[in-house]
């Protein structure tokens, strides 16, 4: 009978014994993970602005190459990083920005016809001088007395005035593209408003040996420099 039981109690309790003292490892889940992949911006494309170059000829102005390629004189002047009018030279490199080479026959020759100087004489006094807190807005020629004063283009005649602050006898003329020019410190005005002028063409007398010009786009005072030849 005490074999029965011990029969028994090893099948129904060492079992359980066992159980009860067994550990159960759970192994937890494998977890993998996710590698974590640094993000690479995208190189930054440098962007290239379209354009050409242009190697400065004999005579040639910013605003004559401004011609050649339609493009604006302030984009220009602003893309070289143009200051002194006297960086332009024979033989300089100019970047045009959104220009096209022209065709052989233009680049060397243009139909419009570069400003010319409306008094011979030397300049005492260029763009941006300053004299007694004034700011020279073109240039003041030292011309001898009682000299022809010329159209330094093409245009018409928009203003004239016996006196005007400052300026004197004074004439204006306007020309294509929103310039206009303006010519003071004159004795004898020889034109009127309304009257369409030829490049070279008289148009007054200077008054005491000086001749203040000026190239004017809209109201802003552009640099003479660099329209006229040098």
């Amino acid at each position: 009978m005490e074999k029965n039981f011990n029969s028994l109690f090893l099948v129904f309790f060492i079992p359980s014994i066992m159980a009860g003292c067994a550990t159960t490892v759970t192994s937890p889940p494998l977890q993998i993970q996710k590698q974590q992949v640094p993000r690479i911006a995208p190189l930054a494309m440098t962007s290239v602005p379209a354009g050409v170059y242009h190697k400065v000829e004999k005579g040639q102005t910013l605003w004559r190459i401004s011609k050649i390629y339609g493009i604006d004189l302030d984009e220009i002047i602003s893309s070289n990083r143009i200051t002194d009018s006297t960086q332009i030279l024979q033989g300089q490199t100019l970047f045009i920005p959104r220009g096209k080479k022209p065709e052989a026959v233009s680049y060397r020759a243009t139909s419009t016809r570069d400003f010319i100087w409306p008094s011979k004489g030397k300049v005492i006094s260029g763009f941006g001088d300053k004299t007694s807190n004034v700011v020279n807005k073109g240039v003041t020629i030292r011309a001898f007395s009682n000299a022809a004063v010329l159209a330094a283009h093409s245009g018409m005649v928009v203003f004239t005035t016996d006196k005007l602050k400052g300026y004197g006898k004074t004439v204006i003329i306007s020309h294509e593209g929103g310039l206009m020019t303006v010519y003071a410190l004159l004795s004898h005005i020889l034109v009127s408003p309304g009257e369409r002028i030829s490049q070279g063409s008289p148009i007054a007398r200077s008054a005491g040996g000086l001749v203040h010009f000026e190239i004017r786009k809209g109201h802003l005072p552009q640099n003479p420099y660099f329209y006229l030849p040098r």
